[in-house]
């Protein structure tokens, strides 16, 4: 962890999150804290991290098994973590012991401290899923817990943007995320905003262009996202076509890929072997 390559630590909780409640991942949760990674803590799943972004069968899975966990969340106490051995929790503990606080709990000392501040960070990463589900009761528990009503997923969407698209101005999650001080703005455009992510190709290019237009700093990560996505779909496309027994096909799909200059890095491989 304290090595300058590492970036962030990765918790991996199982069904039962069981993680949360071992003193070690606690305490590595407390250096990835101390040591300021850039990533912080990032909280993964078996079926991916909880603050990815998907609609196939496994991420439905996985946000039922955040609603799981988020109960479970709420039991998560580091004094009454389990440790193989006594002494590593001894010694934890009083590692722990001084620990300050930053921010909401800077008044916040020790194993409180760090209590507040894993659930906090886990139940952040949770926001957008239980935005996406219109789960008005967990998101208020979320907030409850200090969790940022404006923090992003990874595609750079906020709760309140999925919020308001998938259920609405006038949806008790909607309420819950603006009563709590999140970012008005996050409701413009919002249903234009998730359709930059469409499976449809062209719909979703159109409307990248069309968010892109309104230049709002809010969206700007999305339509950066978005615009990656498409690119990354058009490399498969034109890969494909690489293998076409047909020598203008690949040659078509050659300049294609060029065209797309560095999103195609990963097609290298396949290019040089149609050449």
């Amino acid at each position: 962890l304290s090595s300058k390559g590492c970036r962030g630590t990765v918790l991996n909780l199982n069904r039962m999150a069981s993680a949360l409640f071992r003193v070690w991942c606690v305490y590595e949760a407390y250096l990835t804290h101390l040591l300021g990674k850039e990533y912080g803590l990032v909280v993964n799943t078996c079926q991916g991290p909880i603050s990815s972004v998907g609609n196939d069968l496994s991420s439905c899975e996985r946000d039922l098994w955040v609603v799981l966990m988020f109960q479970l969340l709420q039991e998560v106490d580091v004094e009454k973590a389990q440790a193989t051995k006594d002494e590593d929790r001894t010694k934890i503990m009083t590692a722990i012991k001084d620990l300050r606080g930053q921010g909401e709990f800077d008044h916040m000392v020790g194993a409180q401290a760090l209590n507040s501040m894993l659930k906090a960070t886990v139940a952040e990463q949770a926001m957008c899923i239980l935005a996406r589900q219109g789960n008005a009761d967990l998101l208020r528990k979320a907030l409850e817990l200090r969790a940022n009503a404006d923090a992003e997923d990874v595609r750079g969407v906020r709760p309140l943007t999925y919020a308001t698209a998938l259920h609405g101005e006038h949806h008790a999650a909607t309420r819950v995320l603006l009563t709590s001080g999140a970012d008005t703005r996050a409701k413009a455009h919002a249903e234009l905003v998730l359709t930059m992510f469409s499976s449809d190709a062209q719909v979703a290019s159109d409307a990248v262009e069309e968010v892109a237009t309104l230049q709002m700093y809010i969206y700007s990560k999305a339509v950066e996202t978005a615009r990656n996505e498409q690119a990354t779909r058009r490399v498969a496309t034109q890969v494909s076509a690489l293998h076409d027994p047909l020598p203008a096909i690949r040659v078509e799909a050659a300049n294609a890929l060029r065209s797309l200059g560095q999103h195609a890095a990963p097609a290298v491989p396949d290019l040089a072997a149609a050449l």
